[in-house]
């Protein structure tokens, strides 16, 4: 086996599963900006892209299958490659997640809404689970970060996410909504906001899983 090959591959990998959080990230960036502006159709015209993310996690994963055959790495090569395929699977994820929401929340996103605290609740949280997969990104991306700093960073953003999501829950409980039009946005609002809280817990994951293929130890998947 030629160690500088094996490098390439890896390295290519890398490459790879860095384009992945990017194009994963830059959606939520564009997702936030599109419920701060009220624009319902860009919104719309996320939710019906198609699954790119899918796709490039593909071929990520196709590169790591490709280099277990033709290498016999060593125990800690072969830890992080099996974690990257789970890397990529979980960004791949985190896309589909943000897209889904779009697609969900766009004929609910007007002037009318903007009025109802449950929408600030919501813009509060898709910021959040941006923030919680730049954290992730972060992990995936920075070869000298802290992990153990890192894992505290994306596990409180997730801990907020979920206290937002409880707002959420809170506010339409408390509601004393009676026209229909927000009834309805806020009903799919909260339906919404179960895929948005979800990008931070696989935010989470994702640092896990770095973590472990950089340090191994005991593999924690909540």
């Amino acid at each position: 086996m030629s160690n500088q090959n094996f490098i390439a591959h890896t390295v290519a990998i890398h490459q790879g599963i860095g384009e992945l959080a990017s194009m994963t990230v830059g959606l939520y960036e564009e997702v936030f900006e599109a419920l701060i502006a009220l624009d319902a159709t860009a919104l719309s015209t996320i939710g019906a892209r198609p699954k790119g993310a899918k796709e490039l996690a593909g071929n990520v994963d196709n590169k790591i299958v490709a280099t277990l055959a033709l290498y016999s790495p060593e125990a800690e090569e072969l830890r992080r490659l099996i974690a990257y395929l789970k890397v990529s699977e979980r960004w791949a994820k985190a896309y589909e997640v943000i897209r889904k929401f779009s697609k969900r929340i766009a004929p609910f996103v007007d002037k009318e809404i903007s009025v109802l605290r449950i929408h600030k609740d919501i813009v509060d949280l898709a910021l959040s689970s941006k923030n919680a997969l730049l954290i992730a990104q972060q992990a995936c991306m920075d070869g000298d970060a802290d992990m153990e700093v890192l894992k505290s960073q994306v596990i409180a953003e997730e801990s907020k996410s979920d206290d937002l999501f409880s707002l959420i829950h809170k506010d339409i409980i408390l509601s004393s909504y009676k026209e229909e039009v927000y009834v309805r946005a806020s009903i799919e609002f909260f339906n919404a906001s179960r895929r948005l809280e979800r990008g931070a817990d696989v935010a989470v994951e994702i640092v896990k899983l770095i973590s472990y293929a950089k340090h191994g130890g005991r593999l924690e998947e909540d």
